[in-house]
């Protein structure tokens, strides 16, 4: 137990547990009132409430039940992640938390702060715009190449071993596209293609226009809603290293994220391409 009653500080939000005696694993989301005086926190007055890990319910149970787990090491699926850009998400509506998106750098929209139009975005962002393009069905050597650049920054970063999965399309017609590409490409190194595993079934207004229909694009529940999780056998009891071209909100890789791990991942790794940051 940590703490005593008088100067007891509780678990931070989104901290791994595991129960002591009923052997269930998940995190800390908050703390519940409770009337059992056998089974409370040394507040006197409450017990945890835990996130499930495998499940999409949640437990109550005091401290004095669980212990606290390490988080999973990154090392699992990136070899060097110093060269890496985070986004952190301090809170979130249904998932474990804090949690931290990683980039290959920042994507800038054309359209900058300033309102202008700008056409010199770097060579970064056309490589994820190539992507995004679908170089896969495209033969225009130019996005060849961009996509290449792609490839080769994920080939040095990404360690073996371990399945690679993929936000999918707000569109469901949208079934092989750059993303998709590059996964099977770096799956063919002794890494497990899982591209099959998150499947939209339901279109979604894109979050870039989402507003203009009036529509929340931090609405999680869009994408919670709208996919389905399928070939569990990929990823079940595996870190998951989870791939996204574009993220500004993170509610997409958050969705997926929550998904996967309600149906058995141990963990799930969120890396974009390009976390957007606009010019002017």
């Amino acid at each position: 137990m940590i703490g005593t009653k008088s100067g007891w500080k509780p678990l931070t939000n989104g901290t791994r547990v595991k129960h002591l005696r009923e052997g269930y694993e998940g995190w800390k989301l908050g703390l519940n009132s409770t009337v059992d005086p056998a089974r409370v926190n040394p507040d006197g007055r409450t017990q945890y409430r835990i996130k499930v890990h495998g499940q999409s319910g949640c437990k109550l149970a005091p401290e004095n039940e669980l212990c606290a787990l390490s988080d999973a090491d990154i090392s699992t699926v990136f070899k060097d992640s110093t060269t890496l850009d985070e986004k952190v998400i301090e809170d979130c509506e249904v998932l474990p938390y804090p949690y931290k998106i990683y980039s290959l750098g920042y994507y800038h929209p054309e359209h900058g702060k300033d309102g202008k139009i700008h056409v010199d975005r770097g060579a970064h962002t056309l490589s994820i715009s190539a992507v995004k393009k679908g170089i896969s069905s495209n033969n225009d050597q130019y996005y060849i190449e961009k996509s290449e650049y792609i490839y080769r920054k994920l080939e040095q970063l990404l360690a073996h071993g371990f399945p690679i999965s993929i936000v999918p399309s707000c569109d469901p017609d949208t079934l092989f596209d750059g993303l998709v590409y590059l996964i099977r490409k770096l799956a063919s190194d002794d890494r497990c293609d899982a591209t099959s595993c998150l499947v939209r079934h339901t279109r979604i207004i894109p979050s870039e226009i989402a507003w203009r229909h009036g529509q929340d694009r931090n609405d999680i529940h869009r994408h919670l809603n709208s996919i389905k999780v399928m070939n569990e056998s990929l990823f079940r009891s595996s870190v998951v290293l989870l791939l996204d071209d574009i993220t500004t909100t993170g509610t997409s890789l958050l969705a997926c994220r929550n998904l996967l791990l309600d149906k058995g991942a141990s963990e799930v790794i969120c890396l974009a391409l390009g976390i957007t940051r606009r010019l002017g």
